[in-house]
């Protein structure tokens, strides 16, 4: 019958596109796996304290007027999660001037950077270099690496600095995709689920073409499924102008009443 092949051509039509929509989710996954930013600034932090021959790397994420710890490596404590963007700090005026500070030494700098100068005696530290993270000449934190000693880091080495902070901004950016891809998958499971409803109660009609009850059943089993809901009806109207209750899928807390169900059309509560 012509009706029957449409069907089945549909189904398989669907078939087909769920298909696609699993072999995109994969690779939407294998997405998110790549874009995961934490690993990627422990080591940009661990790699660039190293080779710039620094006791400690720092990496500070700009969240509104605040800087927060991203990634921290090296022996120097750090006792503050967040701090207020200042130019008082070495961190804090690279970010608000948007280009490298360099603090040959923390400790004769009197007033110049009166809130750094706070934690050198307390921690230890002297020489230190902050480069900004620029991303479209905006800043979005920074990076930055101290000494315990007085010894100013080479000009090879604040390019070095520089190098670092351009790749942390390159892993921001790939983050900063993470949401869309998340927001892509949530969207693309949602279509998936939607195929394959669709799909499985098409798949019911092609095998009974000729019984609705199937049909049926296989409708508020998938809606309630679907839409996470505590019930599923199909109410059929009768010759005798009221409604029956033709195919049910349930949680309910209490059984089902079928005079509920039965009610004439022109009553507003009929099943509720």
């Amino acid at each position: 019958m012509p009706s029957e092949v449409s069907i089945d051509g549909g189904a398989q039509d669907l078939g087909r596109v769920v298909e696609e929509l699993k072999r995109e989710l994969q690779a939407r996954n294998q997405e998110l796996a790549e874009a995961e930013l934490q690993p990627v600034l422990d080591t940009i932090a661990a790699t660039a304290g190293r080779l710039c021959e620094a006791h400690d790397a720092v990496i500070l994420l700009r969240e509104g007027n605040d800087l927060r710890t991203a990634a921290h490596d090296g022996p120097i404590k750090i006792e503050f999660v967040k701090l207020p963007i200042a130019r008082g700090r070495v961190s804090g005026r690279a970010v608000l001037d948007r280009k490298p500070v360099h603090a040959d030494d923390l400790a004769a700098e009197n007033g110049e950077f009166p809130l750094g100068q706070e934690k050198v005696l307390k921690f230890g530290y002297r020489t230190t270099l902050a480069i900004p993270l620029l991303r479209e000449n905006v800043a979005v934190g920074a990076i930055a690496i101290r000494r315990r000693e007085v010894r100013p880091f080479s000009g090879k080495q604040i390019g070095l600095l520089q190098t670092f902070a351009e790749q942390a901004v390159i892993a921001i950016n790939n983050a900063g995709l993470f949401e869309e891809v998340i927001n892509r998958t949530k969207e693309l499971q949602e279509s998936l689920a939607h195929q394959m409803a669709t799909t499985e109660v098409l798949n019911v009609i092609s095998r009974s073409p000729s019984e609705v009850q199937p049909v049926l059943d296989a409708i508020v089993e998938t809606a309630h499924s679907l839409c996470q809901a505590e019930y599923a009806l199909v109410l059929e109207l009768g010759e005798d102008g009221c409604y029956h209750l033709a195919a049910s899928k349930d949680r309910w807390r209490h059984p089902v009443k079928q005079t509920w169900l039965r009610r004439p059309m022109i009553e507003q509560n009929v099943c509720m």
